[in-house]
């Protein structure tokens, strides 16, 4: 019985993994300031430089470039977390 809920979860986070990837790109697609500055999360210090540019960005408003940054940032280091700290 646990091995049927682990693969289902596993289904479930690449899943996810790739609904992520995919806001991404439709957001990088959809903005030309943001494809500008393509932005990647490939080590704890961009992963930290991240959290804390989200930290900036709370208070973005709606439907402003800042909180189209804020979404996408927020997307990869969901992308990040899942693949490094999985719990």
């Amino acid at each position: 019985m646990h091995k049927i809920i682990k693969i289902k979860n596993a289904k479930d986070e690449k899943k996810q993994k790739l609904i992520n990837e995919l806001k991404y790109i439709k957001l990088i697609e959809s903005n030309a300031d943001i494809n500008k500055n393509r932005f990647s999360i490939k080590t704890k210090q961009d992963y930290d430089n991240a959290l804390s540019k989200i930290d900036n960005l709370m208070d973005a408003k709606p439907n402003t470039p800042q909180m189209e940054e804020l979404e996408v940032l927020t997307t990869l280091v969901e992308a990040y977390e899942a693949k490094y700290y999985a719990i």
